[in-house]
């Protein structure tokens, strides 16, 4: 903290020193000192992009949404036409569920910047969490004809595809883009997953492993998920079964991951470690795909 004092005061014309005091404060457990920090850096430099998203981030992590707001109205009267300040008065708005204000001030956000990817993928998820499917592929189109062949927009646009049932289409703009994009780890994992959830076919079972082997000594529980479920799909449960169980200690607050782990120990034969997990996997009083087959699996042992 003292550092971050000192930076103040020999560079107060400089940004660092008050986002830097600011996150001292914050690892020093002194939220609302923090706030003040981070609210004097937006004050002298209400326009830097560095400070504007560091500070919303803030107020995201803390639930002080609400106090963003005002400021970013302020700001937006003096420099309209800065897509960056619509963009994250759209992001607070949606968090507030805000929903109407939320989706004006995102598309304005695109209006004023047609390459703003952020405020695309964020208008696309407004559409989605509000059951607006085809608004949602709308947008993740129209943001694909100014940034084609953008990575994120089209792993994006799959999923969305995927989740309004289309999911040939979202097979294919998988496909397309693993071929252009082969090592991209997302890309991989999704393809695999995708091909995981709608096939039983030996020979797609094996491309979808043939994606994802890379994964073995990952840290990424949904990598590791994918890769170990579908070695269950293959009847290899003792290699699933270390995957899975990796998958769980990285992420054991995700239902589906605790229910896959759970269903490949039954088949090893370890019915009351296997108890353990789908009894969580049905406690989060989560919807998934396979709840009932967790459900069933706890009854019949």
């Amino acid at each position: 903290l003292a550092i971050a004092m000192q930076m103040k005061t020999v560079a107060p014309q400089q940004p660092v020193g008050y986002l830097s005091a600011a996150q001292a404060q914050l690892s020093l457990n002194r939220p609302d000192l923090a706030a003040k920090e981070y609210d004097e850096a937006v004050r002298r430099f209400p326009f830097s992009e560095q400070v504007l998203r560091t500070w919303a981030s803030f107020a995201a992590s803390q639930k002080r949404l609400d106090s963003v707001i005002a400021p970013l109205d302020e700001m937006i009267a003096k420099q309209p036409r800065l897509s960056l300040l619509h963009l994250l008065r759209g992001e607070a708005l949606a968090a507030l569920r805000r929903i109407e204000p939320a989706e004006a001030a995102l598309s304005e956000a695109i209006r004023l910047d047609p390459r703003n990817l952020v405020a695309y993928t964020d208008l696309a998820g407004l559409y989605s969490s509000t059951g607006r499917l085809p608004k949602a592929l709308g947008v993740l189109e129209a943001g694909l004809k100014v940034l084609p062949r953008d990575t994120m927009l089209t792993i994006t646009l799959a999923e969305t595809q995927r989740t309004s049932g289309n999911v040939e289409a979202a097979m294919a703009t998988l496909q397309e883009l693993h071929k252009l994009d082969p090592l991209n780890d997302i890309v991989a994992n999704n393809l695999a997953a995708l091909i995981s959830d709608i096939s039983t076919d030996p020979r797609q079972l094996a491309y979808a492993v043939s994606l994802v082997a890379r994964f073995n000594d990952s840290t990424n529980p949904y990598f590791l998920d994918t890769l170990g479920w579908l070695h269950y799909q293959q009847g290899n449960y003792r290699e699933a079964v270390p995957l899975l169980a990796s998958a769980v200690k990285f992420a054991p607050g995700i239902p589906p991951i605790r229910y896959h782990l759970g269903m490949a120990l039954l088949k090893t034969g370890e019915v009351k470690a296997a108890q353990v997990h789908l009894r969580e996997a049905i406690a989060a009083k989560v919807e998934f795909s396979g709840v009932d087959e967790a459900r069933r699996a706890l009854a019949g042992n």
